[in-house]
């Protein structure tokens, strides 16, 4: 995850040194949760990294979709990490970036102010949902 997360940050990095006033770009990292590399702390290093990469229009988006190994109810879009079940699902809330505007009131009348680009124990209409609002910008044009 680490080195996926070091290359999407090179990609990312390239885009906003060479496209300053567009929007940002948007990094979705679809995992089972489970690393495979890194030290404790580390994956939450590599999101403060890639979301602190910017254009003139804001922050890189990290989205993360979880898909579990096996399915449980997903959680879409959550503003805060109390209730999340476990570390890993908190530790992902925490590397997720915040919704902007835009994309929250695509995301649902239900999803609050604060609420970060982070699905967990996704099935395929969550992950689709998620996928539709984190790379839908054509509000933009509207916003």
């Amino acid at each position: 995850m680490c080195a996926a997360f070091n290359l999407a940050g090179q990609v990312a990095a390239g885009w906003t040194h060479a496209h300053r006033d567009s929007f940002p770009p948007i990094v979705i990292n679809i995992t089972d949760g489970i690393p495979t590399d890194g030290r404790p702390g580390e994956i939450e290093e590599w999101g403060r990294r890639i979301r602190s990469l910017r254009t003139d229009d804001g922050e890189v988006l990290l989205f993360t979709i979880h898909l579990p190994l096996q399915i449980g109810q997903p959680v879409s879009f959550p503003s805060s990490e109390n209730g999340l079940p476990g570390d890993d699902f908190r530790q992902m809330f925490r590397l997720s970036s915040v919704l902007p505007e835009f994309m929250r009131l695509r995301a649902g009348a239900q999803v609050a102010p604060g609420a970060r680009g982070l699905v967990c124990n996704a099935d395929m209409n969550a992950a689709i949902h998620a996928l539709q609002v984190g790379t839908s910008v054509d509000y933009l044009a509207n916003f």
